[in-house]
């Protein structure tokens, strides 16, 4: 959920910073009013690649600011485990700043992302709703979890990916042990032959 989101200095806005409360949302306006400079903004801190055109005019740096809440589990897990970002009130705070050189900065709590990183968490986060299109729809690698979500398959998904971890973890142990087996087995041969040559020799003591 989002809760808030800070835009300074992007496009012609210079500040705000708008709250949102539970439920539906709406924002209004005529052409030109700035919704789409609101939804350009969070499509920044979602990951989308900015252009420093987006600076406002005269200024060094535009800055945007979102604050979520009521994540889902699989990216608490992500962010905490994967990331190690820790999660107060498990309240995300994502802050990217454009730079008038054309460099961009992430941040997820502080913690300095990179960008694909941030476009990651983004996806788990907002999907946005086009006039023709869905767009995580799109997302190839999304289709796997609508279905085991349709499914109530998630338990048993982790389940199975535990146990497919433990089998290929005990596929290294064997392979491992195959391997020093053989190493053994061409030792104990070596030696054999070697003592074959040894006692064909014949060799008396002093020779």
């Amino acid at each position: 959920m989002l809760n808030e989101i800070c835009i300074k200095n992007f496009v012609l806005i210079k500040e705000t910073r708008i709250q949102f409360g539970k439920g539906l949302n709406i924002i209004t306006g005529e052409t030109g009013a700035g919704k789409s400079v609101i939804i350009g903004a969070l499509n920044l801190i979602l990951g989308e690649r900015a252009d420093v055109d987006l600076i406002r005019q005269g200024e060094e740096q535009a800055v945007i600011e979102a604050i979520f809440s009521f994540l889902p589990p699989r990216l608490i897990k992500y962010l905490t485990n994967d990331l190690g970002i820790e999660l107060e009130n498990s309240e995300l705070i994502l802050r990217r700043q454009l730079l008038k050189s054309g460099k961009s900065r992430c941040f997820a709590n502080g913690i300095m992302i990179p960008l694909n990183i941030l476009k990651n968490i983004g996806q788990a986060l907002v999907d946005i709703h086009g006039q023709h299109q869905h767009q995580v729809l799109l997302h190839v690698k999304q289709h796997q979890q609508f279905l085991d979500n349709y499914g109530h398959l998630l338990k048993t998904k982790e389940v199975y990916r535990q146990k497919f971890y433990r089998y290929l973890e005990e596929q290294k142990r064997l392979e491992k042990l195959e391997k020093e087996w053989r190493e053994s087995k061409e030792k104990q041969e070596l030696r054999e032959f070697q003592l074959r040559e040894i006692k064909q020799a014949k060799l008396k003591e002093g020779e």
